[in-house]
């Protein structure tokens, strides 16, 4: 197939009744082919610019949609976008049959995404990726410390930044990127609440407890930055991923915890697991974790058997004394 790469960027960008900001149109040249990567790229920067994805969300779509377009281009198929087909498809599911379900399953999923924005585009009518079938995970639960390996963590923190850190992370459930972007602004005076922009630009406020407060003064009492960012690295800009998994790893190896397969994201699903521990009820749950479909949030809900059995002896006493050792006969 020819590129036609210089021929859609001398074209003119409309957009279609109806169609998503950013969701460009792309005016059919004569032979109705369409350059494969141009559409990706074209992807790729609404999903950045109009859905606000983060960069490692744009990286992994990117990455997944290069190895579909490389299976496309080295089996001789195909890489029309009015042509592709969910029969394509399923072949390109069965090739990455050596890598797990959860990597084809994502790379599916970004490629649904990619028809799918070719479709309010206007560009092709159906989504091919319905068609295909998808490899059957395994049920995992979400798992995190427990809440003494969360209280060694704590204690094991070597200053006071890496302490509000810590109980940041257990106490507000912020993802990693939310914990390094965060301003202070972003805190109310008098330290109860952070506000905080997850995934998509979305907000929301978070209540912090007594005991995060209490660490968050000290450690804006005591240090020196004047950035705005709450936890900025040495010259004052944000923390770089690399810097502060040396510091997460560390503090887990001081904790004793290195084999025990601890990380940071791992303390939200803790912070998660305690809040229904606690009663919270899931929708306020998936609020604080900013969860936008209630099924993540009920990833957490299971119990250990001694939850359970607490939860049976808690039900309401409907025999008398006197009823207990009789037996009942029931025809």
């Amino acid at each position: 197939m020819r590129s036609t790469v210089a021929e859609h960027q001398s074209e003119t960008t409309t957009i279609s009744p109806g169609c998503q900001p950013g969701a460009a149109v792309v005016a059919d040249n004569e032979q109705g082919i369409y350059d494969f990567q141009y559409l990706v790229d074209s992807f790729l920067t609404y999903l950045g610019q109009y859905r606000q994805a983060s960069p490692l969300t744009l990286q992994a779509y990117g990455r997944d949609l290069r190895r579909l377009h490389g299976f496309l281009m080295s089996h001789g198929l195909t890489t029309d976008a009015h042509k592709i087909s969910s029969r394509h498809l399923q072949a390109f599911a069965i090739s990455m049959s050596g890598l797990s379900a959860a990597t084809i399953t994502r790379a599916l999923n970004a490629t649904s995404s990619f028809f799918s924005y070719l479709m309010r585009s206007g560009l092709v009518d159906s989504n091919p990726v319905a068609g295909v079938i998808k490899p059957k995970q395994k049920s995992s639960l979400p798992q995190g410390p427990t809440i003494q390996q969360c209280h060694r963590l704590v204690q094991a923190t070597c200053d006071i930044r890496d302490r509000a850190m810590i109980m940041m992370l257990l106490t507000a459930g912020v993802r990693r990127s939310e914990l390094l972007n965060s301003r202070t602004s972003d805190l109310t005076a008098d330290l109860s609440r952070i506000r905080i922009t997850g995934k998509g630009g979305k907000e929301r406020v978070i209540p912090l407890p007594g005991q995060t407060r209490r660490i968050l003064k000290q450690y804006l009492d005591e240090r020196e930055s004047t950035s705005e960012l709450l936890f900025p690295n040495t010259c004052a800009k944000r923390m770089g991923n690399s810097t502060f998994y040396r510091i997460f790893k560390r503090i887990v190896k001081k904790a004793g915890l290195d084999q025990a397969g601890i990380t940071a994201h791992s303390l939200r699903h803790a912070y998660a697991t305690m809040l229904l521990h606690s009663a919270v009820d899931v929708k306020t749950v998936q609020e604080l974790l900013g969860h936008a479909d209630l099924s993540t949030t009920s990833r957490y809900l299971h119990s250990d058997g001694a939850t359970k059995q607490a939860a049976a002896e808690a039900l309401p006493e409907f025999l008398d004394v006197s009823d207990e050792g009789e037996e009942t006969n029931e025809s």
